[in-house]
């Protein structure tokens, strides 16, 4: 993706919207894995 690209999707909140889900996953998944401190990880798999 051309970087003026990349602005526009970030000012449109696209990117945003997309790194909150990705950031989410991959917390889930440390979680699962035993990767985050015992309450965080709790409080991702409650």
């Amino acid at each position: 993706m051309p970087f003026r690209d990349l602005l526009a999707a970030i000012e449109s909140g696209q990117v945003r919207d997309a790194l909150t889900v990705a950031t989410t996953l991959r917390a889930y998944h440390m979680a699962k894995e035993g990767l985050l401190p015992d309450d965080l990880a709790r409080a991702m798999l409650d």
